[in-house]
């Protein structure tokens, strides 16, 4: 039996996505399935678990219109001689227009899809796809997920060359995102960054792609250079991916890496500006604490950039919380 499994986009819901192919492998032990993502993040196609081949879409992001909105026609013409006629089943773990579209395409004989509702915690959304094929897992069963095992080696060598390995609790800290209302005070990841070496003995490693180096190495600056180690934009993502799986603790802002610490089992900290953690936040099954997200006065307005540069939602959250739920994780580690 042959699947295809569809996820386009993006960083974090394609690893939200890892625990839902795990369970379509307890159902399906002994079929081939395969994935589909957008070509613009292949970055991310060594990690994903269970598959025997990654399909790669080029599209052009965020385009919309009768003739744009299918994406480029001839990459798409290319795609779908390659999938037609080849799976019995699709599961459309993206569910929008564009999946739907091409998943009519390729003729399988079956489709199941995630479902939809905005109030749903979105790995939920995701098994939801698996409950019309009966294969109703909990959350439990399905995590951690495991990291590649070449990166794995990669990453366990760069924390021994780093001299991190084996000295006390390895704390990550996520201090960066793309969108700037989801940004924390840089000043609070360097209180919490000392406090955590301070009270919890712990060493630091610093995590993020290398335009967002320039926040790691402020907060490093006022760090021992013995206890911190940068990693920010020196490591290709399924390194940084098993680096993160090696921690003890992460502390992160809402971001495709604070989905892949909790998918591979790290006790994770999400610190949540605008949007809303019910909803795309760390799932209350697993261990990890969500701080923050939309005040009443903004509550559900996703705003990338707010009316007078001042991120009320995300600046609620003191540094005294975020270290309090690093202590609840630790002490129960």
């Amino acid at each position: 039996m042959r699947i295809l499994a569809i996820r386009l986009s993006a960083y974090g819901d394609i690893a939200v996505s890892f625990p839902a192919l795990v369970a379509l492998r307890k159902f399906f032990p002994q079929a081939r399935i395969d994935f589909l993502l957008a070509r613009r993040y292949r970055a991310i196609a060594p990690l994903i678990p269970e598959v025997s081949r990654v399909h790669l879409w080029d599209y052009p992001a965020g385009r919309r219109g009768p003739v744009t909105f299918f994406g480029s026609l001839p990459q798409t013409m290319g795609l779908i001689p390659r999938l037609l006629c080849r799976y019995l089943l699709v599961v459309d773990l993206q569910n929008n227009a564009r999946s739907r579209l091409l998943s009519a395409l390729i003729l399988p004989r079956r489709v199941v899809r995630a479902s939809r509702d905005p109030r749903t915690n979105a790995i939920r959304r995701y098994l939801s796809a698996l409950d019309e094929l009966g294969g109703n897992f909990p959350l439990g069963e399905l995590i951690p997920v495991s990291p590649p095992p070449e990166p794995l080696a990669e990453a366990r060598e760069l924390l021994e060359g780093a001299g991190l390995a084996g000295r006390g609790p390895l704390v990550g800290l996520n201090p960066a995102c793309k969108v700037a209302s989801k940004l924390w005070p840089l000043d609070r990841f360097g209180e919490l960054a000392r406090r955590i070496i301070g009270e919890l003995d712990a060493r630091i490693v610093l995590t993020g792609d290398r335009e967002e180096r320039p926040r790691a190495e402020e907060i490093a600056r006022h760090l021992p250079p013995d206890r911190v180690l940068i990693t920010s934009g020196e490591l290709p993502l399924p390194v940084s991916a098993a680096l993160i799986s090696l921690l003890d603790l992460f502390v992160t802002l809402d971001s495709g890496l604070m989905h892949l610490a909790w998918v591979y089992g790290v006790p994770t900290v999400g610190i949540f500006g605008p949007t809303d953690p019910r909803w795309c936040g760390i799932p209350k099954e697993v261990r990890g604490v969500n701080l923050g997200g939309p005040s009443q006065a903004c509550e559900g307005c996703r705003l990338r950039l707010t009316p007078h540069g001042e991120h009320t939602c995300i600046r609620e959250v003191s540094v005294e919380e975020v270290f309090s739920a690093c202590l609840s994780l630790a002490q129960h580690r």
